[in-house]
C-alpha cells in the first residue's frame, strides 16, 4: 500500500508491482464493454472506473473506446499533508514514471478554472484533458537531476528529472498563456519535432 512515507522508489516498485493485475482487469473491461456498444467507424467513447487493488492501492483508469484501438490511461493516487498526489507510467520503453504532486493539482485546479472540490473529479478532468506528453530536459542540477518541461494536450508542466531512478516529479502546470518566450519556443519544438534528449509519452493502446 502506498503511504506518504514512502519514498519515489519504492512508490515506483509499487506500481511495477500492481500494473500487470490492472492491465489486464482493464483490458478484459474493454473486451466486454464492446460486447454491448456498437461504435461508429469514427466514432469513440470514453469511460472511468475506479479500482480498489488487494494491496488496497486506489487506482483510476480510462478506456478510450475505438472501431480500431482502444487506448488505456492509469493513475495510482493517495494523499498526504499537502493534499493529492498521483502517479503514473505511461506507455514508452524507458519506463518512467511521473509524479504529480499535490502543489501540481491545486494549480492545475486553479489555472484551468476547473473549480472541482472533489479529487476524483480532479483526477478525471486531468485524464479527459491530457493523454500525452512531450518531456524536455533543461538545466542540470547535479549529476542525476535536472529540470524538465513537460507540454500536455492543454499546456506546460514543470519539473525534475531523476534520470538514475527514471522518475519525472510535476511540481506545477503553467497554461499556454502563461509561458515565456524561451518556454513558447521550447514547447513549439517538442509539439512538432524532438531533438535527441525530447522523448514522447502516449497511453497505452491494444
Amino acid at each position: 500500500m502506498i503511504v506518504p512515507s514512502m519514498n519515489m522508489v519504492e512508490i515506483k516498485n509499487e506500481w511495477e508491482k500492481e500494473f500487470p493485475i490492472i492491465f489486464r482487469k482493464a483490458t478484459y473491461v474493454a473486451k466486454e464493454i464492446h460486447k454491448t456498444l456498437k461504435l461508429s467507424k469514427d466514432g469513440e467513447i470514453v469511460k472511468y472506473f475506479d479500482y480498489l487493488s488487494k494491496y488496497k492501492n486506489n487506482w483510476i483508469y480510462s478506456i478510450c473506446l475505438t472501431k480500431k484501438r482502444d487506448y488505456f490511461i492509469f493513475l495510482v493516487y493517495n494523499y498526504d499533508r499537502q493534499g493529492l498526489n498521483a502517479y503514473t507510467v505511461m506507455g514508452g520503453d524507458d519506463n518512467y514514471m511521473f509524479v504529480f504532486t499535490a502543489h501540481f493539482f491545486k494549480r492545475y485546479n486553479e489555472r484551468r478554472k476547473l473549480n472541482l472540490v472533489k479529487p476524483n473529479d480532479i483526477l478525471r478532468a486531468f485524464m479527459d484533458d491530457n493523454h500525452s506528453f512531450g518531456v524536455q530536459p533543461l538545466d542540470d542540477l547535479n549529476e542525476n537531476m535536472n529540470n524538465i518541461i513537460c507540454t500536455s494536450d492543454t499546456g506546460v508542466l514543470l519539473g525534475t528529472a531523476d534520470t538514475k531512478q527514471k522518475i519525472y516529479r510535476m511540481n506545477t502546470y503553467l497554461t499556454n498563456d502563461m509561458l515565456k518566450e524561451d518556454q513558447k519556443a521550447i514547447t513549439t519544438a517538442l509539439h512538432e519535432e524532438f531533438d535527441h534528449d525530447g522523448r514522447k509519452y502516449t497511453p497505452y493502446n491494444l
